[in-house]
């Protein structure tokens, strides 16, 4: 049974591959979140370790989604190295931990997404979400915009379908759209927001 020593040692490792690979010095990690250097420094070599919102902060001046991470780090043989190419056997138990791990709404939307009499094909919204995320990110953007702004306004006159059904959180897209844009004005690659029903769900 690992130690909670050896668990500390994950957590931080965690948070420095996470920065090594933004290609992020210590120096701007400790201006970001408001603390030392040396803070930053013992939080990496696991002498103490940041607080659940400083880890959200952590990943949020990195740009990168933190679920991946801390899925990785929660449950290491499942999703540690994961990729498309791993044996049918391991993406069957990685994907019942990860449905174990989405909060409720997400759920919803999924059930939705499979279910729901909205009158698409579950497999062609898949394959229109895999091409959406192999485009870079100032084109999704752009795809987002195009769609919110087709949604808000169908909603408008009321020709939404599905209505009883779960509708999309428009604050938290446009929180998205914002950070999306202003990640791709600097020239990265990615951005981050922190999921608030995630972050309920983990503490």
């Amino acid at each position: 049974m690992e130690t909670r020593s050896n668990r500390v040692l994950r957590f931080a490792e965690m948070h420095v591959a996470a920065r090594k690979t933004a290609g992020r010095s210590q120096e701007y990690m400790a201006l970001e979140l408001g603390v030392s250097k040396k803070t930053v420094q013992n939080w990496e070599k696991g002498i103490s370790s940041p607080s659940y919102f400083q880890s959200l902060e952590w990943f949020s001046a990195l740009n990168v989604n933190p679920f991946p991470h801390y899925l990785s780090f929660s449950f290491p043989d499942e999703f540690q190295h994961l990729n498309g190419k791993d044996g049918d056997d391991k993406i069957e138990e990685a994907f019942d931990t990860l449905v174990e791990q989405l909060p409720i709404r997400s759920k919803r939307a999924l059930i939705y997404l499979f279910y729901g009499n909205h009158g698409s094909s579950p497999n062609a919204i898949l394959q229109l979400m895999l091409a959406y995320l192999h485009t870079p990110l100032k084109s999704r953007i752009a795809q987002a915009v195009l769609t919110k702004n087709v949604y808000e306004m169908e909603k408008a006159l009321n020709n939404i379908i599905c209505p009883e059904n779960i509708l999309p959180d428009m604050e938290s897209l446009d929180r998205a759209i914002y950070k999306a844009r202003k990640a791709a004005l600097d020239r990265e690659t990615s951005y981050s927001i922190v999921d608030e029903e995630r972050e309920e769900g983990m503490e």
